[in-house]
């Protein structure tokens, strides 16, 4: 057994393409298995292969360099100009043809020291030259949070971030195995799973094969955090690929003017959530895809703070307001919840108790909501959504019941809940279920409700 560590370059997305590459690299061997086990700053790499074979790991690497990073387009990425892609090419072409002497299990066998220097390279491999010449070469491609650290008022001391040409190669390979590249609008936008859990070489596999399966996407312009949303919705593989363990997303939005790359937007989340809603129902994720195209923002936000809101208030007015924003009326076209969606909402997400979708006098009062709702009469149900006692309740039903009874005498199909309904309802109401039974009405109304 063979184990490595990544260098703790203080760049968390940097160091788990490291660790990708050299998982990728060990994938080149016969008769291996790996296990990518994070941890605090860095990551661990065991590959079951004996230390005799390491020689197999170092031309597995050469091989990989020569096949994988020899083509400038590989080098299109945020941070690197095209009048500089040739040099990076330069740089790995050493590796490849072996003229840097260098062993990946020399480098990467010791768990890495923690280092205050702010500049110079990184990785503190000083025996070999630097991955993008002098003392540079954490480009952003590499990881979104690198920059130019200037030292405040002391212009000859601007130093740029600097990794060795070893690790810059790992994290070319890491970065074109599991890094999804998007184009939103104007913006060049990547999306980095990173493991929180011990991944192995089958959920490893997955992850490289999704990612390798994931076609060039072009979408409208929106905020960072939506774009795993989006992906995922999409391309459905993906959310199986991220089921097979706990991730994070890693999001960073870059935009290049007159040749130079900026950062434009970042953001760093569970995907837990995210990924759970889009595997276990194809409603779910047939939601969000009517709400790429057209793009619709509101709605799309609603839902990925509903998702990933770690307090039970905030998910339950995520969860309302996401409900809304779906059925709001929009030019010609108006939208209701699947039913299926609705029921993940409200048992998944919200963690309701079953009984307060499935009983009948809820379920009654939803359905008479339902029809003013699909006659676009949305004041019931905003009007319910933001009451904030049984007494608001008391008169919202009141109200609506009045004018149920009218439509119906006017020859209206309305259903009409019972009097024992409503009393039911403001009863458990009253109990101290008053939130959620106002969550449960608000969505099954805002939903195609079956039965």
């Amino acid at each position: 057994m063979i184990t490595l560590y990544t260098p703790n370059l203080g760049f968390l997305d940097a160091d788990v393409k490291i660790a990708y590459g050299l998982a990728r690299v060990a994938l080149e061997l016969l008769n291996s298995h790996i296990l990518i086990t994070p941890h605090y700053g860095y990551f661990q790499i065991d590959i079951s292969i004996e230390e005799g074979r390491k020689d197999e790991l170092d031309e597995a690497f050469r091989l990989l360099c020569s096949r994988m990073l020899s083509a400038e387009t590989r080098y299109a990425i945020p941070g690197v100009s095209a009048k500089y892609r040739g040099e990076y090419i330069h740089r790995i072409s050493k590796i490849a043809l072996n003229e840097e002497k260098c062993s990946i299990f020399d480098f990467y066998e010791q768990i890495p020291k923690f280092s205050s220097n702010l500049f110079g390279l990184r990785c503190r491999h000083e025996n070999v030259s630097a991955f993008g010449g002098k003392e540079s070469g954490l480009i952003l491609g590499l990881s979104g949070h690198a920059g130019k650290p200037y030292i405040r008022d002391k212009v000859s001391s601007r130093k740029n971030l600097g990794i060795c040409v070893v690790c810059g190669a790992l994290a070319m390979l890491g970065h074109q195995s599991c890094n999804l590249e998007i184009r939103v609008g104007n913006k060049e936008v990547t999306f980095l799973p990173i493991p929180l859990e011990k991944i192995d070489d089958e959920s490893f596999n997955y992850l490289v094969s999704a990612v390798k399966t994931f076609p060039a996407e072009i979408l409208e312009d929106m905020p960072c955090k939506l774009v795993p949303l989006a992906a995922i919705a999409l391309h459905p593989h993906l959310a199986s690929a991220l089921s097979s363990a706990e991730f994070i997303g890693s999001v960073h939005a870059f935009e290049q003017q007159k040749g130079a790359w900026t950062t434009r937007g970042s953001a760093i989340f569970e995907l837990d959530p995210i990924v759970e809603f889009m595997h276990k129902k194809p409603f779910n994720q047939a939601s969000v895809v009517k709400l790429l195209r057209p793009l619709r923002i509101e709605p799309l936000t609603e839902l990925f703070e509903a998702l990933t809101d770690q307090m039970e208030n905030g998910r339950k007015l995520h969860s309302l307001n996401f409900a809304r924003a779906y059925a709001k009326e929009r030019a010609a076209f108006k939208e209701l919840l699947y039913y299926k969606t609705t029921e993940h909402l409200l048992l998944e997400v919200n963690k309701m108790s079953e009984a307060l979708i499935r009983k009948d006098s809820i379920v009654s009062i939803a359905r008479m909501l339902n029809f003013f709702v699909r006659d676009r009469n949305y004041g019931y149900v905003d009007n319910l959504r933001n009451a904030r006692d049984v007494v608001a309740l008391k008169e919202i039903l009141a109200k609506a019941m009045r004018d149920a009874q009218t439509r119906r005498a006017a020859g209206d199909l309305v259903h009409i809940p019972s009097s024992t309904d409503i009393q039911e309802v403001i009863e458990m109401s009253e109990k101290g279920n008053f939130n959620d039974i106002k969550l449960s009405i608000t969505l099954l109304a805002l939903s195609h409700i079956t039965y």
